[in-house]
């Protein structure tokens, strides 16, 4: 559970993968979460963060995704992505600022915004891209 003077931010069910349960973030990613949270100051509804292979593999997600658990690709530690459900242009464009300007990469797809931080784990560059 990610919290901020006893308020409840997110929550560990909806971080963790909808098909294990298991719940592993990458270190310092529930920080960087939480910072984005409260610069953003508006609620953020996960659709996915932790994603196990199985899983990632059911929903066609790539092999070298940060929201895997466990990345052979990317030795992360952990999840370092969430994906946010659109809410309509002003807060995505909010949304889409206060990212960029704490440094996460951004993708853009019609149905959610996609945010990771592959900088802070693979020496990567932040990424703004679209599905």
């Amino acid at each position: 559970m990610i919290t901020d003077k006893g308020k409840i931010l997110f929550t560990d069910n909806e971080l963790a993968c909808r098909h294990c349960g298991v719940l592993k973030l990458a270190p310092g990613f529930a920080d960087k979460l939480k910072e984005l949270r409260l610069k953003l100051g508006l609620p953020m509804t996960i659709t996915s963060c932790c994603r196990c292979p199985g899983h990632n593999k059911s929903v066609k997600g790539s092999p070298r995704s940060f929201h895997l658990t466990e990345n052979a690709a990317y030795p992360t530690g952990g999840t370092c992505a969430v994906d946010v459900k659109r809410r309509g242009a002003d807060y995505d464009r909010q949304l889409v600022a206060v990212a960029i300007a704490l440094g996460w990469s951004v993708g853009i797809a019609k149905s959610f915004i996609h945010l990771d931080r592959r900088a802070d784990y693979t020496g990567l560059r932040p990424a703004l891209f679209t599905y």
